[in-house]
C-alpha cells in the first residue's frame, strides 16, 4: 500500500508535465482580421516563423474565412523563405487541393516548380555555380512539369514569363543529364540502356541542343548490338536533320 501512495503523485506529476508542454495558440480568441494582419506584418518583416504561427491559428479557428485562404497562400512563401522546402511543397499542394478554383493556383504551381528546381542542392551548390546536369534529373523533371502547368494553363500569369525561362533551361539541362547517363551506359556496354536514354531526349526534349548527340548515340549503340537496319535508319534521320554530321 505504501508503494502505491508514493506512485500516485509521480503519475500526477507526469500528466501535469505533459500538459505543460502543449503548444498554446497565442492568437486564441482574436478576430480573423487581427490574426491575418499580424501574420502578414510578420511576413513583411521576414519573421517567417511568427507569420506561420499566425496563419496556422487562422486555419484552426477560422477554416472557412476568406482571410484564411490568403494566409494559406502566404504560408507557402513563408515556409520557403524559412528554408523548409518540404513544408512549402506541402502547403502548396494543400492550397491546390482545398481551393481547386482559387484565384492564385498559378502561384502555388509556380512555387512548387521553384522548390523542385532548387531541391537537392547543398549550401555551396545553392550559392555558387555548378553543373545541374551532373545531378539526378527527377526533381528537375518535376519542376519542368509544374512550370509547364503555369505556362499552359495560366499563360497570362505574372509568373509565366519566369516559368517559361526556367523551362528552357531545364529542357536543355535534363537532356544533357540524359546524355551523360547514356554515354556512361555506352562505356559500360549497356547499349540498350544508352538507346533508351537517347530516345528519351528525342521524344521529350527535341528542342534541346542535344538531339544530334542523341541520334549519334543511337547509331553507334545499334551498331554495337549488331542491329544494322536500325543503325542505318537512325543514321538517315541524323543526316537528314544534321547534314554536317557526316563531316
Amino acid at each position: 500500500m505504501l508503494k502505491k501512495l508514493y506512485l500516485l503523485p509521480l503519475a500526477a506529476l507526469l500528466v501535469l508535465t505533459g500538459c505543460s508542454t502543449a503548444k498554446v495558440d497565442p492568437y486564441q480568441g482574436f478576430s480573423p482580421e487581427y490574426i491575418y494582419a499580424m501574420g502578414h506584418h510578420d511576413l513583411q518583416k521576414s519573421d517567417y516563423t511568427d507569420a506561420i504561427t499566425a496563419y496556422q491559428s487562422l486555419d484552426s479557428q477560422y477554416p472557412f474565412n476568406a482571410l484564411t485562404q490568403k494566409g494559406d497562400l502566404e504560408t507557402i512563401y513563408a515556409e520557403y523563405e524559412a528554408d523548409n522546402p518540404a513544408l512549402a511543397v506541402t502547403a502548396a499542394a494543400r492550397y491546390i487541393k482545398i481551393y481547386p478554383n482559387g484565384p492564385h493556383l498559378d502561384y502555388a504551381y509556380y512555387m512548387m516548380g521553384v522548390i523542385d528546381f532548387e531541391n537537392g542542392r547543398g549550401f555551396l551548390q545553392k550559392y555558387f555555380p555548378y553543373n545541374m546536369s551532373q545531378h539526378d534529373a527527377e526533381n528537375y523533371v518535376n519542376a519542368f512539369n509544374y512550370f509547364a502547368m503555369v505556362v499552359n494553363t495560366y499563360p497570362d500569369s505574372p509568373y509565366a514569363p519566369d516559368a517559361r525561362r526556367r523551362m528552357i533551361f531545364l529542357n536543355n539541362t535534363i537532356a544533357q543529364f540524359q546524355m551523360n547517363v547514356a554515354e556512361m551506359n555506352y562505356q559500360r556496354k549497356a547499349y540498350v540502356a544508352a538507346i533508351n536514354r537517347a530516345q528519351d531526349v528525342l521524344l521529350h526534349y527535341p528542342t534541346s541542343p542535344h538531339t544530334e548527340e542523341a541520334l549519334k548515340m543511337m547509331v553507334k549503340s545499334y551498331q554495337a548490338l549488331g542491329l544494322d537496319n536500325l543503325a542505318k535508319t537512325s543514321s538517315q534521320v541524323l543526316l537528314y536533320n544534321f547534314p554536317h554530321a557526316s563531316e
